[in-house]
């Protein structure tokens, strides 16, 4: 389960890191 909570946390920050160079 930590393993799948940290890969759906790395793409949440992958989404947001790209929202903020978009911005």
């Amino acid at each position: 389960m930590c393993s799948k909570l940290g890969s759906h946390f790395q793409t949440f920050w992958t989404w947001i890191t790209t929202w903020q160079s978009w911005v």
